[in-house]
Order: C-alpha cells, then sequence, then structure tokens
C-alpha cells in the first residue's frame, strides 16, 4: 500500500484519462474501430488482409493434417518423455482390482488439464467413473507430481542418440487430395507438404 493511497489512485486516474482521450481523439483516423450509438464497431472483420498465398498455404496445411484423439497424443508424448512416472505414487496406495490405472491416469490428467471435469470426462469414456478419476487425482495429481511431469516434458529434447523412437513423426495416411485449380495447388498428399523446389519439405 503507497504511503497516500488518494495521490497514487489521482496519478491512476490521470494515466486513465489521458489514454482515454487520445484513443478517442484517434478514432476519425482508426482503419479498424470506431464508435456508433456508444458501441466499439469494427471496421472489417480481420484486423489483417489474408493475402492469396496465404490461402495456398492454409489449402496445404488443411489437406496435410490429420484429426488426433486427445488421448492418443497424450499417449503418444508420454512414450516420448515419461511424464507419467514423474506422477508418483503417495505412501499407501492400493491398486483397485480390475482397474486399468494408466487408462485412468491419462483420463483423469485430460480432465484437469482441459477443464473439462471428471464428470463430463466419465461420460464420454466406455466404463469409467467419476469415483475412479477422483482416486487417481487424488493418488497422482499433486502440485509436486504435476510440476515433474511439466518439466520432464519441458526438458525433452528429441535427438538421433535416443534408442525408442528417437524423432517425434507426423504420421498420416497415404492418401491423395485434389485441390481445385483456382487455389495453385494440385496433387498434394497427406503426410507430405510441398517439396524444397516450392519453398517446403516434406514431413515425417
Amino acid at each position: 500500500m503507497p504511503p497516500r493511497p488518494g495521490d497514487a489512485l489521482a496519478a491512476l486516474c490521470a494515466r486513465f484519462d489521458e489514454a482515454a482521450g487520445a484513443a478517442a481523439r484517434g478514432l476519425p483516423r482508426n482503419l479498424f474501430a470506431t464508435v456508433r450509438d456508444g458501441e466499439l464497431r469494427l471496421r472489417r472483420d480481420d484486423a489483417l488482409p489474408i493475402s492469396p498465398a496465404l490461402r495456398k498455404l492454409r489449402a496445404v496445411i488443411g489437406v496435410s493434417m490429420t484429426q488426433v484423439r486427445v488421448e492418443d497424443m497424450l499417449r503418444q508424448v508420454d512414450r516420448w518423455t515419461g511424464l507419467t512416472r514423474a506422477l508418483t505414487l503417495l505412501g499407501g496406495y492400493e491398486p483397485r482390482s480390475g482397474e486399468d490405472a494408466y487408462r485412468t491416469l491419462l483420463a483423469a490428467l485430460i480432465a484437469h488439464g482441459t477443464n473439462l471435469g471428471v464428470a463430463a470426462m466419465s461420460g464420454s469414456i466406455e466404463g469409467m467413473t467419476p469415483d475412479r478419476l477422483q482416486h487417481a487425482s487424488q493418488w497422482f495429481l499433486r502440485e509436486a507430481t504435476l510440476k515433474a511431469a511439466s518439466k520432464a516434458v519441458v526438458d525433452y529434447h528429441p535427438s538421433p542418440s535416443r534408442q525408442a523412437d528417437p524423432q517425434p513423426k507426423l504420421t498420416m495416411p497415404r492418401r491423395h487430395y485434389f485441390v481445385e485449380q483456382q487455389h495453385g495447388l494440385a496433387g498434394v498428399q497427406r503426410g507430405a507438404a510441398p517439396d524444397a523446389t516450392s519453398g517446403g519439405r516434406k514431413l515425417g
């Protein structure tokens, strides 16, 4: 708390009034926004123009990518980084009979990491219950273990010297898609970007 809070508040108010006044004076020259009927209105749908080259790039990316389920992605990241090994148990843990602890742990991570919550998450997985997710959360997901798991992901640097699954690869079905002629693209292969002659490189 400043020694003279009234003076500090007055200074903040003066700075705010100055910034608001500058914004109001600049509105007539603003290319992107204006004020009508006391409401801020945008003059353009997008602040930045989308060039034809960018549209072509988006088309290439769109046909080259495949949908990946979040649980499959998390399993792959765990294979690379070993993040779940950092989620150590509290003493006294007893596994439940017939329960796939690893599957439940991944589901708990997704539930909390996406703010989906255990109730909604359990409803989206066959055979999963909120109780199982709560149990995994209480025993595995603590501040210390989550920090250690995050560190494992951040510290992971793939290199050719790694023995298991050395480089993350973009794996996609080998199918061909053709983009309409007006895009200037043809024969775009799923799993590959334009080669070096067109400014890109092959993936995978």
